[in-house]
């Protein structure tokens, strides 16, 4: 059986909840089926300026890491999210009306091998921009990309690939692998070729490609204007290395008949061969192919034959080899030493945070929750190397030794039980590390998953491959959420409409206070928890009707006959709820 992982699945059903909330799941379904049937499109520009379109940008972009990065003008996204919803609508269809991109901010990051990877930071309008088109363009690019390309696309992930290259060295008995380096892919992305393979894909909108022309041409600040190249960092970026790639991987696939196969995660690729010579055969002319058709080269120090027999193949994080065992050849699998160094420091740097709220309990525990989600995240990721308790035994005499050395006086060893999803999968039965009474995931107690943990045919643009781990919006009456899209506060911020319709799934269709079912949007009043300045949170609203949000609002409680009138039908748990939220708003409680 197959399955997406865990996290995997959180962010597909995350993806799909937000189209349902803004009803664009059905129009992206529709794009998909018509780019599979081979159909071309003339008017995308109107779907990516559509106004839910546009509403459902912000609310992707908005929980992505980074996107809060301000860019070259100081400003991020959180000037987006108190902007008035009918300024931010002006604004981007305005833009997109005449589109010029403005400058973009370059960041370097230090890589482990001392060199620097250069990002682009980009205006918020410019990443909402992106996204609208993102959110349009995905489903119909999806439509035509290889089974085999898995990198930045819904339901594939890096277990994914690692799960389909074992399967060809195993089943199919392919052991010598063709590692091919692009040198600085990203950086030489060739931009007219690039509008031509949208274009063949059945893009056909000039407008559009006439827009992403401008985009990859937009100034980078210090640098200049770039020839080539998408900047990393952008929203748009990962598509278009994908539709980039596309071409490469049906070319691969039309090499098939040599006994070959091909995996790909983004730019990272490896051929598998049945011997040697087609090893070699695969090497030359793929390095020949790129060069010639993607104006790409590749590293001769990097790109190499690999004999898995022999030696390990680098992938993902993992190095892979073969071994033969009772006259059959089983995987072997490690975490590379790049990666086992970066675990230590990562968990290492963790420890010192820790240590240094030891003594604020509050703020202790917290940190060290953020460690176990580390360890966590360590285990979910490398699980997968066959020989992972090996690896992180390494690690984890270390980090013991460290973690006695500095927590002498509050850190114990002991059996515990409890409910508590560090103790239920790493404790019970054995000892766990413990900081003021805090348990901490010991990095060494994993084991091998040996499950394949993925679905080779989930399609994010399928409802009957949807239906399977997704559940849809638990809401009877859709109709008012059609209303509420119909008619947005546009006089509110971007931020509070994008919380009105999730807060009322959350609610159930129902009052927050008497719990009375909402028949029609006009019925539905939004009031601030707590009325200050950034208070447009999810958390901070709450969807009543209009006699609780008169109530909740009354200035004068001095007028009995009044107050009367308006608390009839409220009871008094209802009203008590009330003058809770009259409370946090510096308002003087009712009379029952």
């Amino acid at each position: 059986m197959y399955w997406l992982t865990l996290k995997d699945e959180l962010a597909v059903n995350k993806q799909l909840r937000n189209n349902e909330y803004y009803r664009k799941q059905e129009e992206f379904d529709y794009l998909y089926k018509k780019s599979a049937r081979g159909d071309n499109f003339y008017d995308l520009t109107d779907r990516i300026t559509e106004t839910n379109n546009l509403r459902l940008a912000y609310r992707n972009l908005k929980g992505n890491k980074g996107s809060n990065t301000p860019g070259l003008s100081g400003k991020s996204l959180i000037q987006i999210a108190n902007m008035k919803l009918a300024y931010y609508l002006l604004i981007l269809k305005t833009k997109f009306a005449k589109y010029q991109p403005s400058k973009i901010k370059r960041v370097g990051i230090p890589k482990s091998n001392g060199k620097i990877r250069y990002l682009g930071i980009k205006e918020p309008d410019d990443k909402i921009m992106e996204q609208a088109i993102y959110q349009v363009l995905d489903p119909i690019t999806s439509a035509k990309f290889h089974n085999n390309s898995n990198g930045f696309i819904k339901g594939r992930s890096c277990h994914r690939v690692i799960a389909q290259m074992l399967n060809y060295i195993i089943n199919e008995k392919l052991y010598f692998v063709v590692d091919i380096d692009i040198k600085g892919f990203f950086d030489n992305v060739n931009h007219g070729k690039l509008l031509k393979q949208l274009w063949t894909l059945g893009i056909r909108d000039k407008r559009l490609i006439s827009i992403i022309s401008t985009m990859l041409k937009a100034e980078i600040f210090g640098v200049g204007i770039p020839e080539k190249g998408t900047p990393q960092g952008g929203v748009l970026s990962p598509l278009l290395a994908n539709i980039y790639l596309n071409e490469l991987d049906w070319w691969l696939d039309s090499k098939k008949d040599k006994g070959i196969r091909f995996v790909r995660y983004a730019d990272d690729f490896k051929i598998l061969c049945p011997n040697y010579a087609t090893a070699k055969y695969m090497l030359e002319t793929t390095t020949e192919w790129l060069n010639k058709r993607l104006k790409l080269e590749v590293s001769e120090e990097k790109t190499k034959i690999v004999n898995l027999k022999r030696n390990y193949s680098v992938f993902l994080g993992l190095k892979i080899k073969i071994k033969e065992k009772n006259g059959k050849y089983h995987i072997v699998s490690h975490m590379t030493d790049k990666a086992i160094t970066n675990c230590k420091e990562k968990v290492k740097k963790q420890i010192k945070i820790v240590k240094l709220n030891k003594n604020n309990p509050n703020n202790c525990k917290k940190e060290i929750e953020k460690y176990n989600a580390i360890v966590q995240g360590i285990h979910n990721y490398y699980d997968k190397a066959t020989m992972i308790s090996l690896d992180l035994k390494q690690i984890g005499w270390i980090i013991s030794s460290y973690l006695g050395w500095n927590f002498k006086d509050c850190l114990e060893y002991k059996v515990i039980n409890g409910s508590d999803f560090v103790i239920k999968k790493y404790g019970t039965d054995k000892k766990l590390p413990l900081i003021r009474g805090q348990p901490i995931i010991p990095i060494e107690r994993i084991e091998y998953d040996y499950r394949t943990r993925h679905n080779y045919n989930f399609n994010f643009y399928k409802e009957t491959s949807r239906e399977n781990f997704h559940k849809q919006l638990g809401i009877y009456n859709e109709f008012v959420i059609d209303q509420i899209l119909a008619v947005p506060i546009l006089e509110e911020s971007v931020e509070l409409n994008d919380n009105v319709i999730p807060r009322f799934c959350g609610q159930l269709g129902k009052s927050y206070i008497t719990g009375n079912e909402f028949w029609t949007a006009n019925s539905i009043y939004v009031i601030r928890k707590h009325d200050c300045k950034f208070s447009n949170k999810y958390d901070n609203i709450i969807l009543v009707e209009s006699k609780v949000f008169n109530l909740i609002k009354l200035k004068n409680v001095e007028d009995v006959v009044e107050i009367e009138r308006m608390i009839t039908g409220i009871t008094s748990k209802q009203l008590e709820k009330i003058n809770n939220i009259r409370k946090e708003n510096n308002l003087p409680s009712i009379a029952y």
